[in-house]
């Protein structure tokens, strides 16, 4: 047997700093994305991640468009940024979705339970989640044999896992 989950990928909840005058209307998660910056690097984001959504003809900002604008990794996540040397699996890659709003954004199952969320353009892994372990007396989790990014929701991945 296997199963199967569906993970939604977010930001934390932080209290929202004053975000620069936006021209384009922004999701939520967008917002959240920018607030991570460092506030000196604000403005000259949103006028870079909105000039790239303006030349891609899409009617707002959300969290692929913010990631597909290039904007240094260092500057969106400054806390993530020392954590990045990990780009590997344990075990062999097992899947990779691609994701069909921003094709700039993929992801990688493993045989280790691990699923990482990539940025093609900033050229790093953004994202690493292992999967629940199989049981209490267990501690390893299951592997990824399938995943794929929904078709309607930007942020939602379903992951196949098999039962050994």
């Amino acid at each position: 047997g296997g199963s199967v989950s569906v993970y939604e990928i977010g930001y934390s909840k932080k209290t929202e700093a004053m975000v620069p005058a936006c021209e384009m209307k922004w999701s939520a998660n967008a917002l959240k994305m920018l607030c991570h910056m460092q506030r000196e690097h604000r403005e000259d984001a949103v006028k870079k991640i909105e000039q790239r959504v303006k030349h891609k003809k899409r009617k707002g900002v959300d969290c692929l468009a913010v990631l597909d604008a290039k904007v240094a990794f260092e500057e969106l996540f400054p806390s993530l940024a020392p954590k990045l040397t990990d780009r590997l699996h344990a075990g062999e890659v097992t899947c990779v979705a691609v994701n069909p709003f921003c094709p700039n954004v993929f992801l990688t199952g493993g045989s280790d339970g691990a699923v990482k969320l990539y940025v093609k353009s900033l050229n790093c892994c953004i994202l690493c989640f292992n999967l629940p372990p199989t049981s209490a007396k267990n501690s390893l989790s299951l592997p990824v044999i399938d995943a794929t990014f929904s078709p309607t929701r930007e942020t939602v991945v379903v992951l196949a896992t098999k039962n050994g």
